[in-house]
């Protein structure tokens, strides 16, 4: 199903630029400016009904052709901006009624809103020119209502309010320097400062609203990555690890030798060599496996595939990656090992986030071996455990109580 940011981007070029901001900003950011374009919905509504309402009025007051033209136009263009958001709350609210017709839906709303300004500046015009105080009143009223509230309904989109804006001042402050009305000549020097001051408002709120929802974006990052690195965290990672198919594999990672490096040659070299492993680990693994940093010195990958060939490949290639000498900023030369466990999902029906603590069991075993290479997780049998059972009798005090795997075994020792 498309996404929210898919179903709400134009696809003409003319409205993509009416829509995006100057500021160099991601994808992200951008779609969330794109947004306010459908939000507060009552301050559109309302704008339509006043405007149909001020039609109405002048309509009766003066019954001129021109006004008829404006009235239907009005209504018009009303009725299409309405069917047009209608059927893209529907399509918002469910992705599965969208047609190929609607391809252009939001194309169709950003040239409607447009037009719709067009044809009031048009209306403003006329109620100036013709020199009447009372059209002249409703025409003021009509614009800088409508101007006022757009500045403030819509931070998103600069270019577009600025347009609109232009399209209902400029003809209303042209209508007043062309009637025979001398009293309402200087509100055509009046209304470029009234227009000057809402783009500069739309502009300081266009602003706080983007750098709002950039500190929002890095609070979110923040959240779900290791501030060190980059790198997903663990929260992160076990999210995408529940979302895990079914050829799913964990790799849990492990430096070797890395405590040594950090007591020896301070935190400072510490976090850049953190970097520097992480940045080796990440160009190791094909897109589109997950890595993450853990916390510490471990790291996890999660690789869609469940071929060992492969699998164990990546390992081998990642001791041997990680292994090679860091030249430090600091002028150091050091080095570390990577130890690897690794747990694959064996069917549909295991939990996916199992495989983080099994691949921590392999990961253990592996450091039992020797460190600077991978173990696979095997499940435990009754020999298995029988085996641990009396490892741990020959450890423990004398009838000390063990509880292992949902089992007691009483043990008894004689003391050395």
């Amino acid at each position: 199903m498309p996404s929210e940011q898919v179903l709400l981007k134009p696809r003409l070029a003319p409205m993509i630029w009416l829509t995006e901001t100057a500021a160099p900003v991601c994808v992200e950011i951008s779609d969330g400016l794109r947004r306010t374009l459908f939000r507060r919905m009552s301050s559109l509504i309302s704008d339509s009904l006043v405007g149909l309402i001020i039609i109405a009025i002048l309509l009766y007051r003066n019954p001129i052709p021109a006004f008829f033209a404006w009235a239907a136009v009005d209504t018009i263009l009303v009725l299409f901006r309405f069917a047009v958001i209608g059927r893209l709350m529907r399509i918002l609210r469910d992705p599965s009624l969208r047609r190929p017709r609607d391809t252009l839906v939001v194309d169709a709303f950003i040239a409607g809103s447009v037009l719709w300004c067009a044809q009031i500046g048009v209306g403003a015009f006329l109620c100036m020119s013709l020199g009447d105080p009372v059209l002249a009143v409703f025409g003021t009223m009509l614009s800088t209502g409508i101007v006022g509230a757009m500045c403030a309904r819509n931070p998103g989109s600069p270019r577009m309010v600025k347009l609109q804006m232009v399209l209902i001042i400029v003809p209303y402050a042209a209508g007043a320097a062309m009637g025979p009305e001398p009293w309402l000549w200087p509100i055509a020097l009046i209304a470029p400062l009234y227009l000057w001051g809402t783009i500069s408002i739309n502009r300081e709120l266009h602003i706080d609203y983007l750098k709002m929802l950039m500190a929002q974006q890095e609070s979110s990052h923040l959240a779900l990555h290791c501030s060190l690195t980059g790198l997903p965290n663990r929260n992160s990672f076990k999210a995408r690890l529940k979302a895990a198919e079914r050829n799913a594999s964990v790799l849990f990672l492990d430096l070797d030798g890395f405590k040594a490096v950090n007591d020896q040659h301070g935190h400072p070299a510490g976090d850049a060599l953190l970097t520097a492993v992480g940045e080796r680990i990440r160009g190791c693994v094909p897109d589109p496996a997950d890595v993450a940093r853990l916390g510490g010195d471990e790291f996890a990958i999660l690789v869609h595939a469940d071929d060992e060939r492969t699998i164990a490949a990546i390992a081998t290639r990642l001791i041997a990656e990680v292994a090679r000498p860091y030249a430090l900023p600091t002028g150091l030369v050091v080095r570390v090992g990577l130890s690897i466990g690794i747990a694959t999902r064996r069917d549909a029906d295991t939990d996916p986030m199992l495989l983080l603590p099994e691949a921590d069991q392999a990961l253990y075993e592996a450091k039992r071996a020797g460190k600077g290479t991978y173990r696979w997780f095997q499940p435990a049998n009754d020999a298995d455990l029988s085996s641990q059972v009396r490892e741990l009798r020959d450890m423990l005090p004398k009838t000390q109580t063990v509880r292992e795997h949902g089992f007691e075994a009483g043990l008894s020792v004689t003391r050395a």
